[in-house]
C-alpha cells in the first residue's frame, strides 16, 4: 500500500482558508484600477464597485481595518502591479497618456513553469500552515491460511512542512498628471505588468528561492532532492533522472517534466538521444519534449542547470485574497505625487522533495 497524501489537492484540506471572490468575466471587465487608486489617493468617501470587491475581501480574512481610506486589496483575481508611473519621460508614465494610443507592449518577461507544469495554487490564508506528508509506507503481507492472523510489518509514518508568509513589496508613484490624463489604457498596463510580474516571482522563487532573507525556499534548495550528473550530457543521464523521480510513487501525480534555461535546451536539441537521428530535446526550445517529457525553458531557472520532477509537488500559498495595497498621498507633495506601496504575502512548499532530481553545470 502506497501513501497517498501528495496525490491529493491541498486546498481543500484547509479549514482557516477564505474563499475566493470568483468574480464573474463582466465584474473583471467593469473593474478600474485606475479609479480604484485614484479613490485611494483622494480618501474618497463615495462608494464603488472596486471598493466594495476590497471591502468584501478583508471580510473574508477575517480583517477589521476595513474602513482605512488609504488601505485596500486588489484581488488576486485581477492581478495587478507595479511601475513607476509619471507623465514625463515616456518610458516612466507619459507613453499612457491618452492620445490614441494602440494596445500595450508588455515588458519582456521569463516563461511561467510550475504554473504550466501543474503546481497547485492555495489562495485566501490567513495563519501559519502546517503541510502534512507521509515518510514511510504500508506494506502487504499475506495471510499463510484463513485462520493465519494478520501481521503487523511497519507503520505509517508521517511529517509536515511549516508554511509561513514571506511579503514581497513593490511601489508605484503616481504623478498629479498621471491621474489625469491617463486614458483606459492605465487598466491594461497596470495587470499585465503585476501578472507578469508575479509570475515572474513565483516562479524565481518557487524554482531557486534561497529560504534566506524573507526568501521562501525554492524547488533546487530544498534538501532531499536527487542529483544525476549533468558534465557532457549524454540521454541516459536523462533516462536516469526519469528513473529516479518515478521511483518516488508520488510522481504518480503529476508525471515527469523538465525545465532548464534556453541555452541548455539549445545544448540538448544538439546532443543525440536514443539514436542519431532523434536528439535529446525535440520540438521548439520555448516548449518541446525532453525524451517524450514535456519541457520548458525559461530565463527563470539558474544557468547551466536541468531540473527534472514531478512538479504537482510543488504548493504555492498565498495569504489573504489579493495584493493588499497602502497609499501615502503626500509622498512628494510640492511636486503632486503620490506613492502607493503593495504587498505580497506568498510561501512555497515541496510536498515531496524526492519527486525532483537537479543537474548543475549541463555542458
Amino acid at each position: 500500500m502506497h501513501n497517498s497524501s501528495s496525490t491529493q489537492p491541498f486546498a481543500g484540506m484547509i479549514a482557516n482558508r477564505a474563499s475566493p471572490l470568483s468574480l464573474s468575466a463582466h465584474e473583471r471587465r467593469d473593474y478600474s484600477l485606475a479609479r480604484y487608486i485614484h479613490s485611494l489617493m483622494t480618501e474618497s468617501k463615495a462608494n464603488s464597485f472596486e471598493k466594495e470587491v476590497a471591502q468584501t475581501c478583508l471580510k473574508r480574512v477575517g480583517d477589521r481595518d476595513i474602513n482605512d481610506p488609504r488601505r485596500g486589496v486588489i484581488p488576486f483575481e485581477i492581478l495587478y502591479g507595479q511601475r513607476d508611473l509619471g507623465v514625463n519621460p515616456a518610458s516612466a508614465g507619459g507613453a499612457l497618456v491618452a492620445t490614441g494610443l494602440g494596445p500595450y507592449v508588455d515588458t519582456n518577461r521569463a516563461a511561467p513553469v510550475l504554473r504550466q507544469f501543474g503546481a497547485e495554487v492555495v489562495t485566501g490564508l490567513v495563519g501559519n500552515v502546517t503541510v502534512p506528508r507521509g515518510t514511510a509506507r504500508a506494506t502487504i503481507v499475506f495471510q499463510g491460511s484463513e485462520t493465519t492472523p494478520g501481521t503487523e510489518t511497519a507503520n505509517l509514518a508521517f511529517g509536515a512542512i511549516a508554511a509561513s508568509p514571506k511579503t514581497a513589496t513593490a511601489n508605484v508613484d503616481v504623478s498629479r498628471l498621471m491621474q489625469m490624463q491617463s486614458g483606459p489604457l492605465v487598466d491594461q498596463v497596470l495587470p499585465t505588468e503585476f501578472a507578469g510580474t508575479a509570475a515572474e516571482l513565483e516562479d524565481e522563487l518557487g524554482l531557486a528561492g534561497t529560504g534566506a532573507g524573507g526568501q521562501p525556499l525554492g524547488i533546487i534548495n530544498t534538501p532531499g532532492i536527487g542529483t544525476f550528473n549533468g558534465a557532457s550530457i549524454t540521454y541516459a543521464n536523462t533516462r536516469e533522472a526519469e528513473t529516479d523521480v518515478l521511483s518516488v510513487s508520488a510522481a504518480r501525480a503529476g508525471g515527469v517534466s523538465f525545465a532548464c534555461r534556453p541555452a541548455i535546451a539549445s545544448v540538448l536539441s544538439q546532443r543525440n538521444g536514443h539514436s542519431a537521428n532523434a536528439p535529446i530535446w525535440t520540438g521548439p526550445l520555448a516548449r518541446g519534449q525532453v525524451n517524450g517529457c514535456p519541457a520548458l525553458s525559461s530565463q527563470s531557472m539558474p544557468a547551466g542547470s536541468l531540473l527534472c520532477g514531478d512538479f504537482g509537488q510543488v504548493l504555492i500559498l498565498q495569504w489573504g485574497l489579493g495584493v493588499e495595497i497602502r497609499v501615502n498621498p503626500y509622498a512628494n507633495f510640492q511636486a503632486g505625487i503620490a506613492n502607493a506601496c503593495m504587498f505580497l504575502s506568498m510561501d512555497i512548499v515541496v510536498r515531496q522533495p524526492a519527486a525532483f532530481t537537479l543537474a548543475t553545470g549541463v555542458t
